[in-house]
């Protein structure tokens, strides 16, 4: 199980608790010069990130290897396998890249049973290209596990995945990934930065109806606990794991949550299964 650095905050604003509202270039850079230096090799973006290609493409690709994440609907269908390659083919050469190494439909939730045959036609053709070496699915919800075993040559899934979000463990365990022959990468391990604030009356106004968050920092508080080093040992504990997808604004907030890779992890509790309300960013409402 390795770490991944995600980009979302590369060229938008990302993160409910960060104040920093835009990186800029120098910025990316040198977060991406401590990711070399800590010998991160894998780089999570998406299509739908802003200027966040561009930067990556003018920085460079010679040290990392690019996954990446793209629409597949569009008015409510699914795309037609040509408007697809030519959205990819645009992102390589934005990125500087002759092809992914992961690639995943980013919206995966609209999916139908009746999609199946158009999205394995689309799978086949970015496989037939050499646009990706793998392909599977960004997921925000685990209905899809339940047909999983219908797309012929998907083998990726990246699942939101932190203390309080046990929907991808519990559904499947190790042993049915296995059979299904794939890959789990987890991201939102702390939850946006929700689980990292210095303190529960830290929290935007929206959280703090949540007597979990209460619970955790209470923990955290009371074992003197780092949270960063609590919620990457929890993510380290789950057997389904390859990579783990984080995020920083800074190289020194790289620097601080790699700097526990390498530990025994903690023993973490278990605080329970969160209500939808506050693992699924979708449907969180920040101006209450």
């Amino acid at each position: 199980m390795s770490l991944s650095l995600g980009c979302a905050q590369f060229g938008q604003s990302y993160g409910v608790t960060n104040e920093v509202k835009s990186l800029s270039y120098d910025q990316c850079f040198s977060i991406l010069e401590m990711a070399k230096k800590w010998k991160i090799n894998y780089l999570d973006t998406a299509h739908s990130y802003g200027d966040c290609h561009k930067i990556l493409g003018e920085y460079g690709m010679n040290d990392f290897l690019v996954s990446s994440k793209f629409s597949i609907f569009e008015g409510g269908r699914v795309r037609k396998c040509i408007s697809v390659l030519r959205e990819l083919e645009f992102d390589l050469t934005t990125l500087r890249v002759s092809n992914f190494q992961k690639l995943m439909i980013h919206d995966a939730y609209q999916l139908r049973p009746s999609d199946i045959p158009a999205v394995n036609s689309i799978f086949t053709a970015i496989l037939d290209l050499g646009f990706a070496e793998e392909v599977g699915f960004s997921l925000y919800s685990d209905e899809i596990l339940r047909w999983q075993g219908s797309f012929e040559i998907a083998n990726i899934l990246q699942v939101p995945l932190n203390i309080f979000d046990n929907r991808f463990v519990s559904h499947l365990n190790k042993n049915t990934y296995k059979e299904l022959n794939i890959k789990v990468d987890a991201r939102s391990v702390f939850l946006q930065g929700i689980l990292l604030v210095d303190s529960f009356a830290d929290l935007p106004r929206y959280f703090k109806k949540f007597s979990e968050l209460q619970s955790w920092y209470n923990w955290v508080r009371e074992n003197d606990v780092d949270p960063v080093f609590a919620c990457l040992s929890w993510a380290r504990s789950q057997d389904i794991l390859q990579d783990i997808v984080i995020g920083a604004n800074s190289p020194a907030q790289l620097a601080h949550i790699f700097s526990y890779e390498s530990l025994q992890p903690l023993s973490v509790p278990y605080f329970g299964e969160g209500p939808c309300s506050l693992v699924d960013p979708r449907r969180w409402c920040l101006s209450v």
